[in-house]
């Protein structure tokens, strides 16, 4: 077991991710094209897909919400400055019913949401670390600290050339003086030398003729793994290399995407100009893309790389999925939700929102009405859906463009949540924080 893979609750997927990335490369290097950049590319195109059905069931949720708004915006103005505890539970219980005729539950896209979240921000302690699960990759560097170990005083050598090439600590440990470190604490830091730190440790340990020998073979290998288009090697850091490099087409390729994948979210709502949720989804089509670019600007290239390809990707697929929801039957989803919604009652389950309204019931002291409510429920959910879409029609609420800015936020929280966790480890990095999991 590699020391450098992440620990807690998110190893068994970070190993799961790393598994199906070392899959990758070893297919590409089996066939002479070992490279960490079209890895990158390929893990992120079959993660997305991996994730689709969830992300496709979000969606549908979405498109679910918007035809409901117009009788949930209805239930809540009936109940709006009504504090009362039974006008709460009465309102929960309108809102149970509306849920119960659209066949959906209101904790649906929150589940999804949930069930990917471990493996988004797993996936970030990958690519971190890369040479921590792709062990062809760790093993190049386990040639050269081999014969590193041999040389008398060479933690003290180590120690130094860290300190001379300036890397930060953050989702690595590093190397503390005066302390023999391991192989995998050596991995770790190596795996964030730039070529001049390379040239460092060449010179600290020159009096090694094997030391030297080790590092000018297998750096070479280690340099042909990381080079990507236009020279880019995927270890540098676009800071680091200047406002006119051609790193940066990496920052500026992650805002672009991440733009267009926003703006594919989003370009289905028709929210009113004035209204607060608008203002956050304009605000959000700007602060994403900015936030893209910072963030893939001030860590490596490779790390930039699976940035921009998981907008790109997300933007392929919505463009995708917006194209099968415009034609998908929506009373026949309707009526296949509502069926599954009425197995799961058959069972004795009850939903989200049934259990909210007793609660509240309960609290203000209502007697409990389950079984005659039950009744009323199931009659409010056997409405003609037609009925419902001819409404919608007439009051000119287009289904495809009346999204709830909520269902907007579930859609976005995964990559949120995802750069949200990346901006915390940069925030530590910077901050000079030991966060590295060993």
């Amino acid at each position: 077991m590699l020391l450098t893979q992440q620990s807690g609750f998110l190893k068994p997927f970070a190993i799961a991710m790393g598994w199906i990335m070392e899959w990758i490369f070893n297919i590409l290097n089996a066939i002479g094209i070992g490279n960490i950049g079209i890895t990158i590319i390929l893990f992120t195109i079959v993660i997305r897909v991996i994730l689709l059905p969830m992300t496709i069931k979000q969606q549908k949720f979405s498109k679910m919400t918007q035809l409901m708004q117009p009788e949930m915006k209805k239930i809540q103005k009936k109940y709006r400055g009504k504090k009362d505890q039974a006008s709460i539970a009465k309102q929960n219980e309108e809102i149970q019913a509306l849920y119960a005729k659209y066949g959906v539950s209101p904790s649906g896209s929150c589940l999804q949401m949930i069930i990917q979240l471990p493996i988004l921000f797993s996936l970030y302690r990958v690519m971190y670390n890369i040479p921590a699960y792709i062990r062809p990759m760790k093993e190049l560097f386990v040639n050269i600290i081999t014969p590193i170990q041999q040389v008398d005083g060479f933690a003290d050598k180590f120690y130094q050339v860290q300190q001379a090439s300036n890397i930060k600590p953050g989702m690595v440990k590093l190397v503390e003086e005066g302390v023999t470190p391991t192989v995998n604490q050596m991995v770790d830091v190596m795996n964030k030398f730039t070529p001049e730190a390379w040239e460092k440790l060449k010179d600290a340990f020159a009096s090694s003729p094997d030391v030297v020998a080790a590092i000018s073979e297998n750096t070479a290998k280690i340099h042909d793994f990381n080079q990507f288009l236009f020279g880019i090697n995927l270890t540098e850091t676009p800071a680091n290399m200047g406002f006119f490099s051609v790193y940066l087409l990496i920052p500026i390729a992650a805002a672009l995407f991440s733009f267009l994948s926003s703006y594919s979210m989003m370009s289905k709502s028709n929210v009113d100009k004035n209204d607060p949720t608008a203002k956050m989804t304009k605000g959000m089509m700007i602060y994403m893309p900015l936030m893209s670019a910072f963030i893939s600007f001030t860590v490596p290239a490779g790390l930039g790389l699976y940035w921009a390809m998981g907008s790109l990707v997300m933007w392929v697929q919505q463009v995708l999925i917006n194209k099968h929801l415009e034609h998908m039957d929506v009373e026949k989803f309707i009526a296949q939700n509502r069926e599954r919604a009425e197995k799961r009652a058959a069972k004795g389950k009850k939903s989200f929102m049934q259990r909210m309204a007793e609660m509240e019931a309960r609290n203000a002291g209502v007697p409990d009405e389950s079984s005659s409510n039950q009744k009323s429920i199931s009659d409010i959910a056997a409405i003609n859906t037609k009925k419902v879409l001819n409404k919608a029609a007439t009051n000119s609420v287009d289904i495809n463009d009346d999204l709830d800015m909520s269902s907007h936020t579930m859609e976005h929280m995964g990559d949120i949540a995802s750069k949200a966790n990346i901006m915390l480890k940069y925030d530590q990095k910077k901050s000079g924080n030991k966060g590295g999991n060993k």
